[in-house]
């Protein structure tokens, strides 16, 4: 017979304490990447403006991409331990439409730094 999670040990599971110690955390670094969106957005066009505004594009990028493979970690995993949590399913899934917005917003950058 299969458990239910609720009856694994922690001891038994995984501790994803490291990446984010409660839901509460998890839930503010996403609204945190959801408000980084408008900050690349912001660059857009700008890329020939000198090297300090590339560089500052790419330190949001890297604040972005560190986020969204922590956040992306654990919502994969809180998923993986129980498919049927319709809360590990709604997580995976806001992740997936903040992290698609962030990705659409960064894929308009490749082509102006190639013509650079």
């Amino acid at each position: 017979m299969i458990q239910q999670r609720s009856d694994v040990t922690p001891a038994d599971a995984w501790n994803l304490s490291k990446l984010y110690s409660d839901d509460e955390g998890w839930n503010s670094d996403l609204n945190h990447l959801e408000e980084l969106e408008p900050r690349i957005s912001s660059f857009h066009g700008r890329l020939s403006e000198g090297i300090e505004t590339i560089r500052a594009f790419l330190d949001v990028q890297v604040e972005t991409g560190k986020l969204q493979e922590r956040l992306g970690y654990y919502a994969m995993l809180r998923q993986s331990e129980d498919a049927g949590d319709s809360a590990n399913q709604a997580r995976f899934a806001r992740f997936m439409q903040v992290s698609s917005k962030i990705d659409t917003a960064e894929s308009l950058f490749a082509p102006e730094l190639q013509q650079l």
